[in-house]
């Protein structure tokens, strides 16, 4: 069977933008000039019958260089042969450029019967700059996934590697303090007491490490918590440094119980605590934790505040 000419419908007649007639052909030209997309017609044997301009600019053929061959030399035949059964969808595939590279592709492809006529259309939309950006993504994730995992191992350093000695040294610590058989005298127990403190402190600081870690992999713990027990949780572990600074840590009033994160919440007073003892200016620092009703910025709940005299 011979190869079929598509229609001319040069008798027909299409509207202009003013009002005017012209012939249906330079119309249609017209369109397929100014797509984007390229745009591929083939015949019933997969012959390219047609091409717009788009497609050189996408594949590097002008029309003149493959018309009458077989689309083959661009695209897998199957999708352009009439033998692809899901014929209408979008699908993603490898076209050949004319430099011999391939080119990422989305192409959807129409079947078009007029009597004896039957020819295929296909467009097609390079997806090259999708492409890279879907594979620099992959890459982030990847990265992404070994920071995380880098973490983890960090995690789990901090949680087994360097929390047992630091428990193994406070347990001593206690045992020469609470030996009945061999009391310490005050400057001894004061030593000792430091030692106690100062490995109760690392302590606290691998658990904020190991929180930080954590961040966004763990859930909201929320409940009523009593924040006077969280303050005084805090201040303890500050005693060694508190000593040091001479800083005086006032709660002049009842802090009233919230429903919150206490691990979260904890941290909060840690770290505001802890840059008022850093940046204290002077011996005797006082430090205020309290409670403020009516804040504008509170929404009408209540603010709490830890004010200091330091140079922060």
């Amino acid at each position: 069977m011979p190869p079929q000419e598509l229609p001319c419908f040069s008798d027909i007649t299409a509207a202009r933008p003013d009002g005017g007639l012209f012939p249906q052909d330079n119309y249609l030209k017209s369109i397929l000039e100014t797509i984007a997309d390229g745009v591929v017609v083939t015949d019933a044997h997969g012959l390219i019958r047609m091409v717009n301009p788009a497609v050189e600019k996408i594949l590097g053929y002008a029309e003149e260089e493959i018309a009458g061959r077989s689309v083959g030399m661009l695209l897998p035949e199957h999708i352009l042969s009439g033998r692809e059964k899901d014929a209408g969808k979008l699908r993603e595939t490898q076209a050949r450029h004319k430099s011999g590279r391939t080119v990422p592709v989305e192409i959807s492809v129409t079947e078009m019967r007029n009597g004896d006529i039957h020819a295929h259309i296909g467009i097609i939309r390079d997806i090259t700059a999708r492409k890279k950006a879907e594979e620099e993504r992959q890459r982030h994730l990847k990265e992404l996934e070994a920071s995380n995992r880098e973490l983890d191992d960090f995690a789990h350093i901090v949680s087994h590697d360097l929390r047992d000695p630091l428990r193994g040294l406070q347990s001593f610590a206690r045992l020469l303090m609470d030996d009945p058989e061999h009391p310490l005298s005050a400057e001894q127990r004061e030593k000792v007491e430091t030692i106690f403190h100062t490995a109760q402190r690392m302590e606290g600081l691998l658990d904020a490490l190991l929180y930080y870690s954590r961040l966004g992999k763990t859930a909201l713990c929320v409940g009523e918590t009593d924040l006077n027990i969280i303050v005084r949780n805090v201040i303890d572990m500050h005693a060694i440094r508190i000593k040091e600074t001479g800083a005086v840590i006032e709660v002049p009033q009842h802090l009233p119980a919230i429903v919150c994160d206490q691990v979260r919440m904890t941290e909060v007073f840690h770290n505001l605590i802890c840059n008022a003892l850093r940046y204290s200016d002077a011996k005797g620092n006082r430090i205020e934790i309290g409670v403020a009703a009516g804040h504008p910025r509170a929404a009408g709940e209540p603010a709490f505040y830890v004010r200091d005299h330091g140079i922060g």
